[in-house]
């Protein structure tokens, strides 16, 4: 390398490091590409790559292999630009000559597992991880990551082992410490051993937080509209829009301005709709965490609702604060832990009185149930009854399959058992690993079902209609414990499947129990794995009994006020008043 290319490449990667790409990318593409060195034409891909040129990045890091095949680092950057583009074979074999060039090089480890989940690979995937621990045991990355693919695939108690020695690696990373309080809804935990969890999470963002604390003195506003700001990475085709959509729609604009902060990095069709809706739309999903709370303070929000908790990664900016009242809302089933999250909204059959000792924030009650579930406008119809064509009985569920307890799989597999000729039909978005499935399969002839005809998966499924129209396919559904389903509830109903439902003794193993019981269907929930064995064999036994609900089940459902946005939103806004004036109350 000369010394002209030299001080390009140097000035170069001071703009790439502060974000600038495109004046970086200008300053490489002035200097003779046919002559550059290795490092110019690898920070000339990783430029392209982050301006979304991937022909282009790809194309430049394999000249930079094809002039330095030794190199390690240039095929661990060719495997990031590749994985970057989506093109995963080619991020796969550039990620395995990196390892058999450098063998200690975690970033290649982690990053491999990550295309092998992608790629549905999932054992693969396991695989790559174990190795690379143990040729870099004191990795965070592979140990975290790891546990991310033992709870995809249900096995929460060994996915804390991993997630908590991340966190003796590295103890200031707080994802790891979500990660660990996300894990403990998949299985019982003691409410204690929760909230102490919730402790150590605190802790470590006040030690490692490069975020300035910022207290506010508790105060009434002014006059005029109370500033009102919901904050989501999920204002986008997911389960949180389901519930907030018609919720933000049918605020009061004449008392309250509402302002968004959204962390969406891919905006879709819905993102676009939360938009229009918003008096104020906030993207701060370029921002770092210091720049996104002194940006959030900036605008002056009188209340600020969080709809993610621990299933993000900014509970950071909650923690130290960033508007005078804070609350926690729908996205998390459980305590955020966070010292300065002052409210959680909830309602009185999810989190009924006594169970204050559960959270660590003030409990406010939404009267009538706490969800508006909008559902699809161009919803299939209900479609009859499967067994009536089939002639056996169809249970399912299509919840998350780290919601498949042991628990749960021996309940389900007892019902089987029970009931002849009866299936069980599984979709979930992580089935499509042929892995997984054999696990399952495994699973259930553990407990006594070993034909494997009886328990199904249904595929992958691209758009929301095709999901849905695959409840046409089941008689029954069976809801997840100890943590439950909450948008496959409602999806299940709406499309005139009635959901059995196992009530448990907190918000996660209750949801169910807030929603079922709101219809008058108390037949459907059990109060004993006993119970919810029989109740599942007496519906398969008169499968007249559900065929008669089908049809009736979407009126139900929007009769029981739970997909009323008004309500919810005239109850939010009741309760965020009552904050301004009396903040030891609790409702």
């Amino acid at each position: 390398m000369n010394a002209h290319e030299q001080r390009i490449l140097q000035r170069a990667r001071t703009l790439h490091l502060k974000g600038d790409n495109l004046a970086a990318l200008n300053l490489l593409m002035a200097l003779d590409e046919s002559s550059m060195s290795c490092d110019s034409l690898i920070l000339l891909g990783l430029c392209h790559s982050e301006l979304g040129q991937h022909c282009n990045a790809i194309a430049s890091l394999e000249r930079a292999t094809t002039l330095a095949p030794d190199n390690s680092r240039c095929f661990y950057n060719l495997g990031f630009v590749a994985m970057s583009a989506n093109e995963l074979e080619v991020a796969e074999e550039n990620y395995l000559k990196t390892i058999r060039l450098d063998h200690d090089n975690a970033g290649a480890y982690n990053n491999l597992a990550l295309v092998y989940e992608k790629q549905k690979k999932l054992s693969e995937a396991e695989r790559v991880c174990r190795e690379g621990i143990a040729a870099v045991p004191d990795s965070f990355e592979l140990h975290n990551t790891l546990g991310g693919l033992l709870t995809i695939s249900s096995r929460a108690a060994l996915a804390l082992e991993q997630y908590r020695k991340a966190c003796t690696i590295n103890p200031g990373n707080l994802l790891a410490r979500s990660n660990i309080l996300m894990c403990m809804n998949y299985i019982k935990t003691p409410v204690q051993d929760y909230l102490r969890e919730c402790v150590a999470w605190n802790a470590a963002c006040k030690e490692y937080s490069q975020i300035p604390p910022f207290d506010y003195d508790a105060r009434k506003p002014s006059g005029g509209k109370l500033r009102l700001g919901y904050f989501s990475a999920d204002f986008r085709v997911h389960s949180v829009a389901y519930f907030m959509e018609s919720v933000i729609h049918f605020h009061d604009r004449d008392k309250f301005e509402v302002h968004l902060f959204s962390d969406v990095k891919r905006p879709d069709d819905v993102t676009a709709r939360f938009k229009g809706m918003a008096d104020e739309f906030h993207d701060i999903s370029t921002l770092d965490n210091p720049a996104a709370a002194s940006y959030i303070r900036s605008c002056g929000m009188d209340v600020i609702i969080d709809l993610a908790g621990h299933t993000g990664s900014r509970l950071e900016l909650f923690a130290r604060r960033v508007a005078p009242i804070q609350m926690t809302y729908m996205g998390y089933p459980a305590s955020s832990g966070v010292d300065n999250m002052d409210y959680r909204l909830s309602d009185e059959l999810a989190d009924p009185p006594g169970c204050e000792e559960f959270f660590t924030e003030k409990l406010l009650r939404i009267r009538g149930g706490m969800w508006a579930f909008s559902p699809m406008a161009n919803a299939p119809d209900v479609a009859p009854p499967p067994c009536i064509q089939n002639h056996y009985f169809t249970f399912g569920s299509f919840n998350d399959v780290a919601k498949l307890s042991d628990e749960a799989v021996n309940c389900w597999a007892a019902i089987l058992k029970e009931v002849p000729f009866s299936r069980l039909l599984l979709k979930s978005r992580h089935l499509g690993a042929e892995q997984l499935r054999e696990t399952i399969y495994c699973r259930f002839a553990a407990a006594g079902v070993d034909d494997r005809s009886r328990i199904m998966f249904a595929p992958h499924t691209e758009s929301v209609a095709e999901h849905l129209n695959m409840y046409s396919q089941v008689d029954l559904a069976l809801d997840s414990f100890p943590y439950n389903g909450t948008t496959t509830t409602f999806e299940a109903l709406w499309m005139g499947v009635p959901v059995l439902t196992l009530a448990g003794n907190n918000h996660a193993a209750r949801v169910g129990q807030a929603i079922i019981s709101r219809l008058g269907l108390g037949s459907f929930v059990a109060h004993s794995r006993g119970h919810f064995v029989k109740a599942a064999m007496a519906f398969a036994a008169k499968p007249e009994t559900t065929a008669q609900l089908r049809p009736l089940l979407r009126n139900i459902l929007c009769g029981s006020g739970q997909c009323d946005g008004v309500r919810v939103a005239r109850e939010i806004e009741r309760l965020v008043l009552s904050t301004q004036t009396c903040h030891s109350a609790d409702t």
